[in-house]
């Protein structure tokens, strides 16, 4: 019987700990969500000393997976050694792929760790509209798995944020402008609001977006922007899905407020 796809694991030839930092996580999940267009990329999760992906490609589309990927990562990242062969596992049958899919996303709690609260390391954030570099993801996740549940998304999540709400997007809010920065950041993927790049100004456009009627000079504070600058980025209009990520992410990251629907001069 063909299988269904590959459960995947990947890891360095010392079994050492990959780069933990925050940067090192999200440039982690853009080169892999890269490799994994196409491959079928379901989930992924980077844990302290290894990868685990579940795939629904054959066996050898997985295996150039695995080869580009460990070097895609090894040239960006320079870990302390090479990634060793990948170890795979044939999924078989619906239930095994669901039961592979949660399995990559409780890994945290399998090794009793708390490295990546955000789950930045992984798809989850796409899957949950608070990142877009990987939303593609999803239509992937509905067509291979149609009872994945938002539900079952966000009790993945709450490993890392155990005190999360029921549903920590349903009111549409204001960021908060201690975290509008790092919550732009994030939604794109990116270690920081730095440079002048494309998907930077995207970001900073949404982030502006996001905040409605808050202060052309507060916002210039907080992203670190001349007023005029602020005031140019009004006027465009950034994609709907990065603005709404950027307002996820402030919310699990800071305090909110209800949305205004005013908006700024």
């Amino acid at each position: 019987m063909k299988p269904l796809g590959h459960h995947l694991v990947m890891r360095l030839k010392n079994n050492g700990v990959l780069p933990p930092d925050t940067p090192s996580r999200r440039l982690m999940a853009r080169l892999l969500l890269r490799q994994g267009r196409n491959a079928g990329l379901l989930a992924f999760r980077v844990v302290d000393t290894h990868i685990h992906l579940l795939l629904t490609c054959d066996r050898r589309r997985a295996g150039s997976f695995a080869q580009a990927s460990g070097s895609a990562l090894s040239l960006r990242l320079r870990p302390e050694a090479p990634f060793a062969p990948a170890w795979y596992e044939p999924v078989r049958t619906q239930r095994h792929l669901y039961r592979t899919f949660r399995y990559v996303f409780r890994q945290e709690e399998r090794h009793q760790i708390t490295v990546d609260p955000w789950a930045e390391g992984s798809n989850l954030p796409d899957l949950l509209g608070l990142r877009v570099v990987g939303a593609w993801t999803t239509t992937a996740v509905r067509a291979a798995l149609p009872r994945v549940a938002r539900a079952d998304l966000l009790d993945h999540l709450r490993i890392g944020l155990p005190h999360l709400p029921v549903d920590p997007f349903e009111q549409p809010a204001v960021p908060d402008l201690e975290v509008l920065a790092a919550s732009a950041a994030a939604a794109v993927g990116l270690p920081a609001l730095a440079g002048k790049g494309p998907l930077v100004v995207q970001a900073r456009m949404a982030a502006i977006a996001a905040s409605r009627d808050t202060r052309t000079a507060d916002l210039a504070r907080a992203l670190e922007l001349s007023p005029t600058t602020v005031r140019t980025l009004r006027r465009r209009a950034p994609a709907p899905n990065l603005v709404e990520a950027v307002r996820r992410q402030a919310s699990i990251r800071g305090p909110v407020s209800p949305l205004r629907l005013v908006r700024a001069s």
